[in-house]
């Protein structure tokens, strides 16, 4: 097993899902925000930008969130919504808690 350590990444929310969404396949990434509302634009905007750009499947496990919250989030007009529609012309979502 080999550890790999990578210095931290700074920046705007938008960077940091840009490095998340470039990271490799199977990678572990660790997350230091400094509120909620913070983590709430990063997967939120993570989530938007892998079912509209990148056609994958996203699995949200929350534990600091409830379901409903997770699924408020995603649902805020500039967010999952408009992606899937406009995508796949229909919207599903599930959320194991």
């Amino acid at each position: 097993m080999a550890l790999v350590s990578k210095s931290p990444t700074i920046g705007s929310i938008n960077y940091v899902i840009d490095q998340i969404s470039h990271s490799e396949v199977g990678s572990h990434n660790l997350l230091i925000h400094p509120n909620m509302d913070v983590l709430r634009y990063i997967y939120s905007g993570y989530v938007k930008r892998q079912l509209k750009d990148g056609n994958e499947i996203v699995l949200i496990l929350p534990y600091y969130e409830t379901e409903d919250k997770v699924r408020e989030v995603l649902t805020l007009p500039d967010n999952i919504v408009d992606a899937v529609t406009a995508d796949v012309g229909r919207r599903v979502m599930t959320i194991i808690q």
